[in-house]
């Protein structure tokens, strides 16, 4: 096929062009969390012709949709995630009840010990859905729409530099503060600003209600971090964010490297 006829292709398959911004972006999220990606590395770096031709052939040879070739299993040593992409309903409605209630028993039988499921969609999904997904307490969901993964909100200048810290730094950050009055500080939580689950940076890492992120804020003007950076934290909550507390807890990034 020829550059012109590959590209009035394109032009016609607008929702190919859109999974080859998702996949990328899925898998550098993975990525940038710790997880495993192996071969599909290769897929950061390719351009949309090869992404296209690829999983073409794929879905070819293993008689598969080409979105259902996109799925995929991933791992870092504290956690298992199965990625899976969600066809479109023919009435472009509503990813209803039904669908998902066929999705989760195939991952029942074909993945019985993965409980932490990413679920990424063109459309949203129903409330009944969501009564679905709520009601198996044992899995982690996590649910995105295109439009949600067509971009990477880190990649932003703008955007301050979000980290996540583990259980041990969190319990580190609240608990190792300096003596006052003979006594140890504490921090406590519920003190601390909040950045709701919902946030789009908060979503790429993955945040869960209870966990605190660290954040640097970056230089605008010089496009860089400041030199010795103060960071700002934040703890992740499943509600609005009406409002922020004028004080928040600092430290220097050498108190959170353990």
């Amino acid at each position: 096929m020829n550059n012109q006829a590959f590209n009035e292709l394109l032009e016609k398959n607008t929702i190919r062009s859109m999974l080859f911004k998702v996949k990328k972006n899925q898998l550098q999220m993975l990525k940038n969390r710790g997880y495993d990606i192996g071969a599909e590395e290769g897929t950061l770096t390719t351009d949309i012709r090869s992404f296209i031709t690829f999983y073409d052939e794929q879905s070819r040879l293993n008689k598969k949709s080409f979105r259902e070739m996109m799925n995929g299993f991933y791992s870092r040593p504290d956690d298992n995630v199965y990625v899976y992409f969600l066809d479109t309903p023919s009435d472009k409605a509503e990813i209803g009840k039904a669908q998902i209630t066929a999705v989760m028993e195939q991952l029942n039988k074909d993945l019985p010990t993965v409980r932490h499921v990413i679920l990424i969609a063109e459309i949203g999904i129903s409330s009944d859905s969501r009564t679905v997904l709520s009601s198996l307490p044992s899995y982690h969901f996590e649910f995105f729409m295109y439009e949600d993964l067509a971009y990477n909100p880190t990649e932003n200048f703008l955007a301050s530099k979000h980290t996540l810290l583990t259980e041990g730094q969190k319990y580190l950050f609240l608990n190792s503060w300096p003596e006052e009055d003979g006594k140890k500080k504490k921090i406590n939580i519920n003190n601390l600003p909040g950045i709701t689950i919902h946030d789009p940076i908060s979503k790429y890492y993955g945040g869960k209600a209870g966990d605190i992120f660290f954040i640097q804020r970056p230089d605008i003007t010089g496009k860089t971090l400041i030199k010795d950076p103060t960071l700002f934290y934040r703890a992740a909550v499943d509600r609005p964010i009406s409002r922020f507390k004028i004080t928040a807890a600092t430290k220097t990034a050498k108190d959170v490297d353990d």
